[in-house]
């Protein structure tokens, strides 16, 4: 699937509009948020795996949008289906402020990033983070950082103002990543046969959840992959700390890809409105990493059926493959060919001009309703 295949036409001027992104395997979410008049926001990227480039920035172009309206980019976290060719992206997009999590900006965690090339790990995307520091300490630019109750974007869209609200990570996230990463320095710096083994400092819990109001009425809820966890005033119950929560939301970027760990029905009640629309990335990644598994498939659907994915990772698992048909095609000397991973766009719009209109979904590429993964 190419970037050509979507649908091209620009949103209005007092259009609202939320992408998602997402392919059928790790390594691959990204948002596009139209601000208004042309303005556009972008959080966290992945490579488009035909043609090497963003995926955000295609669309971009495919909408005939000058990377020049680009006012903000946000990394959400340091995982890989979230970084990958950031740096690339911030060095295209000249005018946009940068923001990290303020959980990712400690000293402790730049020491960690200098171990990197040293550190045997499945979990090193730090490399993306030497450029992107390297890029940033030769330009004129700054990183910015993202923390609870900070406004990280204002502007107006039609007659109604447009706010952009980071609801994570709060002071007891940070304090707690300063602690486990200061842990973990202790722990490498005692190592005396050269080779450093770094050990997941749960990245997810970082995550920058963000809160996207328009007037007194509209909210885009952005989960990022923020879990729930047990540790007190972290996660998802630390959101319910935030101080500038004044609506509930009708959209939600569903956390984690689905998962278990990012669902709590009660504090989903707290935050969005009934029957809101749910937009999901799968995440499919070796033979134990399948999301968001049949059962919460059929959780999302029960909650809203306004809910869509951005790809189905369920396209050539096993379950798919009778041993009998695929023993009877090897013997004829043919092959299973397994499907490419596309990846696809949920795109929501919404007018603020004098005649409000109501939500419009798109789905383009891979993308697809939940509805046809339920099980009757």
């Amino acid at each position: 699937m190419g970037i050509e295949q979507y649908n091209s036409i620009p949103p209005k001027a007092t259009e609202f509009e939320f992408s998602l992104f997402g392919r059928g395997t790790a390594y691959g979410e990204s948002i596009v948020l139209h601000l208004g008049e042309n303005k556009w926001g972008i959080i966290d990227n992945f490579i488009n795996p035909k043609t090497k480039k963003s995926t955000a920035l295609e669309y971009l172009r495919a909408i005939s949008v000058p990377y020049q309206n680009v006012e903000f980019i946000i990394c959400t976290h340091w995982h890989e289906d979230h970084i990958t060719g950031f740096t690339s992206l911030v060095e295209q997009c000249e005018a946009a402020d940068i923001y990290l999590s303020a959980a990712m900006n400690s000293e402790e965690h730049n020491r960690m990033i200098g171990y990197q090339g040293k550190a045997l790990s499945k979990f090193n995307p730090a490399n993306e983070f030497v450029r992107l520091v390297t890029y940033i300490a030769q330009s004129p630019r700054s990183l910015k950082r993202a923390s609870q109750d900070k406004v990280l974007h204002k502007s107006k869209i039609g007659n109604e103002e447009l706010l952009l609200i980071a609801l994570s990570p709060n002071d007891n996230t940070i304090s707690y990543f300063e602690r486990t990463e200061y842990k973990q320095l202790e722990k490498l710096k005692a190592q005396e046969d050269g080779v450093f083994k770094i050990s997941k400092p749960e990245p997810n819990l970082q995550s920058i959840v963000m809160l996207l109001t328009i007037g007194s009425d509209f909210g885009l809820l952005l989960g990022a992959d923020l879990e729930v966890t047990t540790k007190s005033g972290l996660g998802w119950a630390g959101i319910l700390e935030s101080k500038m929560i004044t609506t509930h939301s009708q959209v939600f970027k569903v956390p984690h890809h689905g998962s278990e760990n990012g669902y709590d029905e009660g504090i989903w009640k707290q935050l969005l409105k009934t029957e809101p629309y749910l937009a999901l990335t799968p995440m499919k990644k070796g033979k134990n990493t399948l999301l968001p598994t049949e059962r919460m498939i059929n959780t999302f659907y029960n909650y809203s059926a306004r809910s869509y994915l951005t790809s189905n990772p369920y396209l050539d698992t096993v379950r798919h493959q009778n041993p009998k048909v695929r023993n009877f095609i090897n013997r004829k000397g043919e092959k299973i060919s397994k499907p490419n991973y596309d990846y696809g766009q949920i795109r929501l719009r919404k007018g603020f001009s004098v005649n409000e209109s109501e939500i419009t979904c798109e789905l383009f590429g891979a993308a697809l309703p939940l509805s046809e993964l339920v099980e009757s």
